[in-house]
């Protein structure tokens, strides 16, 4: 029995209605009551009781008009349980006759009040039984849609990235046949060496997509941590990818302002790198790109808006996933595996940011936005220069390195130029200098301490906080203790 369990009781008779409705209070029961049939529909409708106490005689309808009415308005699995009670139909032939109307038990008065509370327990059990199995087939029913969604992905990205992978191969074994077996002349030379360039680029491009994909799974992908202009990172992506845009005679604004970021170079270059790739992609020759970089509230802000293809409403919340595409198939007007924006958000993530999507609809354009925690404690001259990592000089103190975060975490650390000790490992305990700060786990799961040796100054983070936001927060507190300058 549940606070919402509500019993109605059905009974022309006052004295036989109010022994029932007493005795179900007694016990617990939220009860409501009705003396016709068509009350009973209406309370039936209105309250949503969980069962009904439905005496079979009644003045304006029969119970058994009652109970078929009800059934007839239920749609898959009954919600309702309906116990038949009367002291003039008490033949067997009459219990028959309700059970196959759609009655859950049939019981002729008079009943002890015992036997009613029984089975209405009993009644109420087979109804949560009912439920609990309408649950568990229903949730079968959504692994198994998910499991076929995601063997229907996996034969569609097995056959594009077939056909990706061998485009830009039968390219390079075409002009590489013509370089060996045919005298070309300086412009068709120049044309083959130009497309053996770009279609080895791409396809090493894909190549190092998947590779990303995996290991930002495995947690293997470790990130380089400095003080770096977003605004700088930006144009250099926009630098290397003037060859499409003047080919396909695309209107391309830059508008950026300084935005100073905690990141992996690299890394954030390849986000801006496959943001514009995509925006190019699927923007149509003589389009609009609009790429920004501003400062908002605590953020720094990367925009690349464009007039191209849009996104359908029907696949924008999956835009990110890992190898989706708008277009299924082979039959799709433009390439590639569908990782690229995958690997967006997941560097995005490391780096303690977000990334988003909003497109008014297909032929609309779409407008791409990430969001990185912008940086204004770390010195200047950090800034300026971007060349430093951000951990040079610190020592952290581990706590283990077991498990796919952990070692993720210990890269970052290490790659960022952090000495990382990890407790409980031999050589722990012959580390050359004290530790700076200590990474202090909650030993339930719970959040992640950062405390600082000297002084005991502490800075508590999620659990799942991301590598790249610890060495944030690590770098902030080493900074208090003038450990990086």
């Amino acid at each position: 029995m549940t606070s919402r369990d509500v019993i109605l009781v059905v009974d022309d008779e006052d004295a036989g209605r109010f022994v029932k409705s007493q005795t179900l209070r007694r016990a617990g029961f939220h009860v409501i009551e009705a003396a016709n049939g068509r009350d009973a529909l209406e309370l039936a409708q209105g309250a949503k009781p969980v069962l009904i106490v439905l005496d079979v005689n009644l003045p304006d309808m029969s119970g058994l008009d009652v109970t078929r009415t009800l059934r007839s308005g239920e749609s898959g699995l009954p919600m309702l349980q309906i116990l038949q009670v009367s002291n003039t139909a008490v033949k067997p032939a009459d219990r028959v006759r309700g059970l196959n109307q759609g009655a859950d038990m049939y019981l002729t008065e008079p009943i002890e009040g015992e036997v009613l509370v029984a089975t209405v327990h009993a009644l109420l059990r087979v109804r949560r039984a009912e439920l609990a199995l309408a649950e568990a087939l229903e949730h079968e029913r959504h692994a198994r849609a998910v499991a076929e969604e995601a063997s229907r992905l996996k034969d569609e990205f097995i056959a594009t990235l077939s056909h990706e992978l061998r485009t830009p191969l039968n390219a390079l074994m075409g002009w590489i046949w013509q370089l060996q077996h045919t005298a070309l002349n300086d412009d068709a030379r120049a044309r083959a060496l130009e497309s053996l360039e770009r279609n080895a680029r791409t396809q090493a491009q894909l190549i190092n997509d998947l590779l990303d994909v995996s290991r930002i799974s495995k947690g293997k992908l470790q990130l380089q941590m400095r003080m770096l202009d977003l605004a700088a990172v930006v144009v250099a992506a926009t630098d290397s990818l003037r060859e499409p845009i003047t080919r396909k005679k695309i209107k391309f604004r830059v508008q950026t302002t300084p935005a100073f970021v905690a990141g992996d170079q690299g890394r954030l270059q390849q986000v801006a790198t496959n943001l514009l790739t995509n925006a190019i992609q699927f923007t149509p020759p003589e389009g609009e790109i609009d790429v920004t970089v501003s400062v908002e509230s605590d953020a720094a802000v990367l925009r690349v808006q464009d007039t191209g293809a849009g996104i359908d409403a029907a696949i924008i919340s999956h835009i990110f996933d890992p190898f989706r595409q708008g277009e299924g198939g082979l039959s799709r007007q433009h390439g590639g595996l569908g990782v690229g924006l995958a690997v967006v958000r997941q560097l995005v993530e490391l780096h303690g940011g977000s990334a988003g999507v909003t497109s008014e609809g297909v032929g609309l354009g779409a407008t791409f936005t990430v969001r990185l925690p912008h940086e204004t404690v770390l010195p200047a001259a950090r800034r300026q220069s971007g060349s430093d990592l951000l951990l040079s000089n610190v020592h952290v103190e581990l706590p283990s390195a077991n498990g796919p975060e952990a070692g993720a975490l210990l890269g970052t650390l290490e790659a960022s130029g952090a000495s990382v000790t990890v407790r409980g490992e031999p050589n722990a305990a012959s580390a050359p200098t004290p530790a700076d700060l200590l990474v202090v786990p909650d030993p339930h799961g719970g959040p992640l301490t950062l405390r600082r040796v000297s002084d005991g100054e502490t800075m508590v983070l999620p659990p799942v906080a991301p590598p790249g936001e610890v060495v944030r927060w690590i770098a902030r507190l080493a900074v208090a203790s003038s450990k990086v300058s």
